[in-house]
């Protein structure tokens, strides 16, 4: 198994320090590959039992919804005679 990317890793390093992460975006760069925009949130879980404390951790994939973002201001700006 591969390892985490550094944002990633860290965001999941502060949900066990007991910080919660909401709808973070960050862009990572895979090895060979194009930049991800990746949106995270992270929340710590107290330990319980024998356990230690964790976190919960999401990654969403942005770049789809970022592309067409892109998209749309483009198309705004060529509509209202700015992007000239």
């Amino acid at each position: 198994a591969g390892q985490l990317p550094a944002a990633l890793a860290a965001a999941l390093d502060r949900g066990r320090r007991g910080e919660r992460i909401l709808d973070r975006d960050t862009a990572i760069d895979p090895k060979g590959g194009n930049p991800v925009v990746i949106r995270l949130s992270c929340v710590p879980l107290p330990a319980y039992r024998d356990a230690p404390p964790g976190a919960l951790a999401v990654f969403n994939d942005m770049t789809h919804v970022r592309a067409l973002e892109s998209q749309i201001r483009r198309s705004d700006r060529l509509s209202d005679g700015s992007g000239f």
